[in-house]
């Protein structure tokens, strides 16, 4: 339970600092009126009316400039009281109602400092209750009936001001727990209705109960475009048996463990498709939820320069085939399935004739558009399954599968006669031609790996430039070729 302490908030500082004024000016007065009376009568009581008096009045000069200063100043309030108090029920037995000075006492300390320290007060009390009556020398004008029915009235009052203030606690604590409550749910419906992500409630059948406004901007649907329909009709039809799988694991999962994140394409209210990475938890037995809460959050951006950077890893920047690195992969796996499936593969290798020329006469664009010119036809002349590759600034490599020596001869003599036609053109219009050089070589059994055919059809690409250029030199012949003269 909570407890006050002595240094108290600022919204409970201004009713203590106005109780201990009235407290004061009243007690003050009293007093001071008191001490004229009771000097009569004896003169040390008439001193200690007057010095609470004093003190009385010194203490509201000082708690108005120190108001930060109300613990220590309810502290000396209540040991003054407690002085005179005492005072008073020893040294003035003619006043029959004094003891009733105590209740005030002890109802004030746990006004003032809580439930705690007014119990150790109440327990002080009792104990010079009964000191004043047991203890000779002090005529107290009390019988035994007195002192026993005031102590139990005030152990009375303890269980009043206890009962009390643990009444007030529980209610405090409840208004706390339901601002607390309050404020959660204004900051969750905050976050849902300004959050980029798509939160949803869906049914035990799959329908969806809730949708969060997000879902207008991702997918561009209203929210109530969605409730009651099937969360699957947004989902891509390749898609659909992954969600399956996940549902079904959602599911068995009717613990609300946090599930694993999956990827899937949903549709757009335009037609086109989101990437959306979804996760979820199985709230169907939450009295509160009664559903399977997703949240997803559009990755659509995030996928695509993925994508884009795992193309540019693979592919060469400037002609748009397979860079070195990549050939050289695609090669060594092409090498395994061969001989996995014991099918022939045929590798070209191809060289642009006098590049160095070109690049002399022409300037970079134009050979910039060469090989990009290069890398068109290959593409168009070739087979889907065929793997073309830049492994070099005007060096270009080809994998055939399945593809015998005659007719990996065949397609790039093919090929060698389809650039030798094509051109680019110059700034001002004019075409350039362009040749190329192809060496070929077959896979066999003595080759250990991919490098020891691509050495092969690189000396017949060099034997083809040593015979004249614009021609297809075969290993398997000795080196012969064939082209243009």
């Amino acid at each position: 339970m909570h407890q006050p302490s002595d240094i108290e908030a600022d919204h409970t500082r201004g009713p203590r600092v106005a109780f201990l004024n009235s407290v004061f000016l009243f007690a003050g007065v009293v007093a001071l009126g008191m001490s004229a009376v009771r000097w009569q009568a004896s003169a040390v009581m008439g001193s200690i009316d007057l010095t609470f008096a004093l003190c009385c009045f010194a203490l509201v000069l000082y708690l108005n400039r120190h108001k930060e200063r109300i613990a220590a100043v309810s502290s000396v309030a209540l040991a003054l009281s407690y002085g005179l108090f005492t005072a008073i029920y020893l040294l003035a037995p003619y006043n029959q109602t004094r003891i009733s000075l105590f209740f005030l006492l002890s109802a004030s300390a746990f006004f003032l400092k809580g439930r705690r320290v007014g119990l150790i007060w109440l327990a002080l009390i009792l104990l010079t209750i009964v000191a004043g009556y047991v203890l000779p020398g002090f005529d107290m004008g009390y019988a035994l009936i007195d002192i026993v029915t005031s102590s139990l009235y005030l152990l009375a009052l303890f269980f009043i001001f206890h009962n009390y203030e643990t009444f007030r606690e529980k209610v405090n604590e409840h208004q706390r727990d339901q601002e607390v409550l309050r404020l959660s749910e204004e900051r969750f419906r905050t976050m849902v209705e300004n959050g980029k992500d798509i939160i949803c409630i869906i049914s035990a059948s799959g329908t969806m109960r809730f949708v969060s406004p997000s879902v207008r901007s991702v997918l561009g649907f209203e929210p109530g475009e969605m409730i009651d329909k099937n969360l699957v009709q947004l989902l891509h039809p390749d898609e659909q048996p992954k969600a399956a799988m996940a549902w079904s694991d959602m599911l068995a999962h009717p613990d609300g463990e946090k599930l694993a994140q999956h990827e899937f394409r949903m549709r757009h209210k335009d037609g086109s498709y989101r990437d959306i990475e979804m996760v979820g938890r199985n709230l169907i037995g939450n009295p509160v939820i009664g559903g399977i809460v997703l949240n997803g959050r559009d990755i659509t951006d995030r996928k695509r320069l993925e994508s884009e950077l795992e193309r540019n890893a693979h592919v060469d920047v400037l002609t748009g085939l397979n860079n070195r690195r990549h050939f050289f992969e695609l090669a060594e796996q092409e090498l395994a399935r061969t001989r996995r499936h014991q099918q022939p593969l045929t590798v070209l290798m191809l060289d642009v004739d006098h590049f160095k020329q070109v690049n002399d006469t022409f300037g970079h664009h134009v050979c910039d558009l060469v090989l990009r010119r290069l890398s068109k036809v290959c593409v168009s002349t070739l087979r889907e399954i065929d793997v073309p590759g830049r492994i070099g600034g005007e060096e270009f490599a080809i994998l055939l599968p399945e593809t015998t020596s005659e007719q990996g001869l065949e397609a790039a003599e093919r090929l060698c006669a389809v650039l030798a036609e094509a051109t680019v053109p110059q700034e001002d219009g004019t075409p350039v031609h362009f040749t190329v050089s192809i060496g070929v070589a077959t896979v066999v059994a003595g080759d250990a790996e991919m490098d020891d055919v691509l050495k092969r059809a690189d000396a017949a690409l060099y034997a083809a430039k040593d015979q004249g250029r614009n021609r297809v030199c075969f290993e398997e012949a000795g080196y012969a070729c064939s082209g243009a003269q």
